[in-house]
């Protein structure tokens, strides 16, 4: 496991801030390379996202799937968000069964590597972030995921409930203020 904290500048944006994006930047290959787990935590969730969007837009493989569950956030719309974002509605008729919809949703995340990104993750109620540690540690072919959103998914995850996903995570990376 490993800690990362990135001390940024409230006023200066994620562009000008080259340590910013230079620490990420390699976190999120080591993620990719590893197939591990990163979360990504800052007091300002929407300068989270917009530091992560212009960190993972930089990389060159794989292609990001971001996922956003509609509200309310638990494991059937996260499954529905992951069908959709991985293109399998295209293809057939979502199962019936949350299981069966999810032994897709890991045979398709096994078969095309995807950098799965779950932006605001700490509005995912507990069975949703449940759920995104299950497909990740189905089987042994395991796909890098980023988990990002305001600082209280630190919290989240220290929850007894999110033991299996909270110490899975690779890499803990904050971004704070200067």
């Amino acid at each position: 496991m490993k800690w990362t904290e990135t001390p940024v500048g409230d006023t200066h944006p994620v562009s000008t801030t080259p340590d910013l994006g230079s620490e990420l930047a390699e976190d999120l290959n080591e993620v990719v390379a590893r197939r591990a787990v990163l979360c990504l935590t800052g007091p300002d969730a929407e300068f989270v996202m917009q530091t992560l969007d212009v960190s993972v837009t930089a990389l060159d493989k794989p292609p990001a799937l971001w996922v956003q569950p509609a509200t309310p956030a638990d494991r059937s719309s996260l499954a529905r968000a992951l069908y959709a974002g991985l293109g399998l509605d295209r293809r057939r008729p979502r199962p019936g069964g949350l299981s069966a919809t999810e032994d897709l949703i890991v045979a398709e995340l096994h078969r095309a590597e995807r950098l799965v990104v779950v932006p605001e993750a700490h509005k995912l109620r507990t069975c949703a972030l449940e759920t995104l540690y299950g497909l990740w540690a189905h089987g042994v072919g395991r796909f890098p995921l980023i988990l990002a959103g305001h600082e209280r998914l630190e919290h989240s995850l220290s929850q007894p409930a999110l033991t299996s996903l909270g110490t899975s995570v690779y890499i803990w990376h904050r971004l704070s203020p200067s």
